[in-house]
């Protein structure tokens, strides 16, 4: 009743686990009679506030914070039945929602549960994924200059991972979890092929000696990863991605031992718990 009686209506979203991005946004979409109407854009700072975006990504008005953001909308988007929250590159001339679907999920009685898992996002909550890694540098450095996801017994890649959506990828990550320094191993889609810059910029002087499967060499840098202080984490990233940072969807994640040997698999552990989620409510 309360709806039917205003000229307008009130667009509740929370969500739990989004992170700032630099160089794109995020843009909540009703779905209304088989067509995505936006429900604003928006930006997160890294201290939580919520800001709504020109398509340049410029902030206007503060709209929420810790993961609560309110917007005001036309009455039509009461008869909305899917929401769907989608990142879109600063600059953005097409008013079309993008192929990045971060969350999605249906409404009843004027709310949804907002998950990656639903067929309207990512489709999978990766609560599957597995894998393992090897301490290795084929490019011509000491074990512990390079990461890869192979099984070196079988020559295999060792990540077993759901096939991603269009608008989507994997990426691997070396992270000094002191200084959050990072290093990307490489994008990619298939676990049992080379990832996007094969062996990396950092390689050795063996630029064609490394496996055909996602890893990464930093033989020419002065970091060692059996430090204890390196972590390896792979990612879902959006695709094309314009933001250098790791997204939030964190989905397998290793400590490196300190010492820890050359040649020998190190499980990951699946955090896909921790991926993004939450709720949307008209009124």
């Amino acid at each position: 009743q309360y709806i039917l009686a205003n000229e307008s209506v009130k667009l509740t979203l929370e969500t739990q686990g989004l992170e700032s991005m630099k160089g794109q946004h995020y843009e909540g979409w009703n779905i209304i009679n088989g067509k995505a109407i936006s429900t604003g854009r928006f930006s997160i700072t890294q201290k939580g506030q919520i800001y709504s975006v020109k398509t340049t990504g410029e902030k206007l008005n503060k709209i929420g914070e810790e993961g609560i953001a309110h917007f005001e909308l036309s009455k039509n988007h009461s008869q909305a039945t899917l929401f769907v929250l989608t990142i879109e590159p600063n600059n953005d001339s097409d008013p079309n929602p993008s192929t990045v679907h971060v969350l999605g999920g249906e409404y009843s009685n004027y709310q949804a549960s907002l998950s990656i898992a639903h067929g309207s996002s990512l489709g999978s909550d990766f609560s599957n994924a597995s894998g393992s890694y090897i301490l290795a540098a084929p490019t011509g450095g000491n074990p512990n200059q390079g990461v890869w996801f192979v099984n070196p017994q079988q020559g295999i890649g060792a990540l077993e991972l759901p096939e991603l959506p269009m608008g989507w990828a994997y990426e691997g990550w070396i992270v000094n979890t002191k200084n959050n320094k990072k290093f990307s191993t490489g994008i990619f889609q298939n676990p049992q092929q080379m990832d996007s810059d094969g062996a990396g910029p950092y390689a050795g002087p063996l630029k064609l000696s490394f496996p055909r499967v996602p890893g990464q060499d930093i033989v020419a840098t002065p970091v060692v990863l059996d430090d204890g202080i390196h972590a390896v984490v792979v990612t879902v990233e959006p695709y094309p991605d314009y933001d250098p940072a790791p997204y939030a969807i964190k989905i397998l994640k290793s400590d490196i031992e300190e010492n820890a040997q050359g040649m020998v698999n190190y499980p990951l552990e699946n955090i896909s718990p921790s991926a993004p989620s939450g709720s949307v409510h008209i009124h």
